[in-house]
């Protein structure tokens, strides 16, 4: 978690202006009672956040007040917003300037050049039969066609329709003539862009697909193939399970991942760890959720300057970042802590770490920030979380990821809790999320 600093610029003015910190207070709640007409809620205790450098980003009536009070900026009192760049998901102009980008990327490769249709993100399947012989430059494109399509999916670039067309002409090539030692490399090769297309529809909410695309991914890999392969294909279909409530079946198949660990990288199994422990925080076991996130939290450690063939697989050793590992274990530990109020500060320890993740993991990065707003408002400061909610709102526009719609729900829900559902930031989030999820 990054090192908060002290806000010396406000320190500086509160000095100069004479006030207490009780005394400003009081004067801030008077300004937003009148901006807003409901009683702000701010205490010393809020002075002394803003002073420690806890938050940074005051809520706008808070933030309109103290300005109007010292007659300067947001910038002059000390004042940023950490978040701004960090949003899950770009603007609808970014998000055009990215498809298009991400489908010049496509159109480079030698085969999609000729079925890109960049205007409407479809890619239209070849008309013509898959060439009679194929080599391991196929192999590199199908690998070239499921690296773009998970970026563009983990970007939240809406890319769907073009990745299932691009399936079918990857999938074309399996019954194409080629040497054994190709035959291994295309089945891995299009098993993993199935993986990414599992993956792209189960984030969807179209579960019955994407249980379908997983399915026929591991078929092509039940014999040959690393195991890697395989395990990577598992670990999917398990959080897909955790995701719909069938806990056993995620136990199975991450069971199944881990048959041959000595096959695996570190890296591989502090993964499969990690979803281990979404088990069982879901699951109300604490003892073991602990301890999956202790043997996930080891393996990474392990890893370090690990060399293993696993890890080059889809760029593993890059992407699964201690970040995002981070964030991937507080997952399991959220359960327990925002039913049974136990490892709170662990909890939030590791969401905090989904600010750094970058925007490569900005669909990681959105469901974490929703799931630490929501602890928040359930166990925490509701201030902080009804901030860190409403920016998970702003971010989501236009979002096709039915788990961030999900974890917007949730906040929703916990905007009516009586502790808390008159206090006017919760007000104004309870709208903000309404009028969200009536868009969905």
């Amino acid at each position: 978690m990054m090192e908060r600093m002290s806000n010396s610029r406000f320190e500086r003015r509160i000095g100069e202006s004479g006030w207490t910190q009780a005394r400003l207070a009081d004067l801030i709640n008077d300004l937003v009672r009148i901006s807003t007409g409901s009683s702000g809620t701010y205490t010393e205790e809020s002075i002394r956040k803003l002073l420690r450098g806890n938050h940074t980003w005051p809520r706008k009536p808070y933030r309109d007040a103290l300005c109007n009070l010292f007659d300067c900026t947001p910038s002059e009192l000390g004042f940023y917003n950490s978040r701004a760049r960090r949003c899950g998901g770009p603007s609808a102009a970014d998000a055009e300037v990215g498809r298009q980008d991400f489908l010049r990327g496509v159109a480079a490769l030698p085969v999609a050049a000729a079925l890109l249709d960049i205007r409407q993100l479809i890619v239209e399947p070849a008309s013509e039969s898959p060439p009679p012989w194929v080599g391991m430059e196929h192999v590199e494109q199908v690998t070239g066609w499921a690296a773009l399509f998970r970026q563009a999916d983990d970007a939240g670039l809406g890319a769907i329709a073009g990745m299932a067309a691009q399936m079918q002409v990857a999938t074309g090539y399996l019954d194409a003539r080629m040497t054994p030692h190709v035959e291994i490399g295309m089945r891995v090769s299009v098993a993993t862009f199935y993986r990414v297309a599992g993956w792209a529809y189960y984030d969807r909410g179209d579960h019955v697909r994407a249980r379908s695309i997983f399915d026929r991914a591991l078929s092509m890999v039940a014999v040959e193939g690393e195991w890697w392969v395989r395990a990577a294909i598992l670990t999917c279909m398990a959080r897909q399970s955790i995701y719909r409530g069938y806990l056993e079946d995620a136990l199975d198949s991450l069971g199944m991942a881990s048959i041959r660990a000595d096959k695996l990288s570190m890296l591989r199994r502090a993964d499969i760890a990690a979803v281990r422990a979404r088990v069982f925080g879901r699951q109300g076991n604490r003892r073991e959720c602990l301890r999956a996130v202790a043997e996930a939290e080891q393996y990474f450690a392990e890893a370090r300057n690990e060399d293993h063939p696993d890890t080059y697989h889809e760029g593993f050793r890059d992407y699964y970042t201690e970040n995002l590992l981070a964030t991937d274990v507080a997952h399991g530990l959220f359960e327990l802590a925002l039913t049974r109020g136990v490892e709170v500060p662990a909890t939030v320890t590791r969401l905090n770490r989904a600010q750094d993740l970058s925007s490569r993991h900005a669909r990681s990065r959105l469901l974490s920030t929703a799931q630490l707003a929501a602890l928040h408002l359930r166990r925490g400061d509701v201030d902080e979380g009804a901030a860190l909610a409403t920016e998970v709102v702003d971010c989501a526009g236009g979002t096709t990821s039915r788990r961030i719609v999900q974890g917007i729900s949730r906040i929703h829900g916990l905007t009516d809790d009586p502790r808390i559902k008159k206090l006017s930031s919760v007000s104004e989030l309870r709208q903000k999320s309404r009028e969200f999820l009536r868009t969905v």
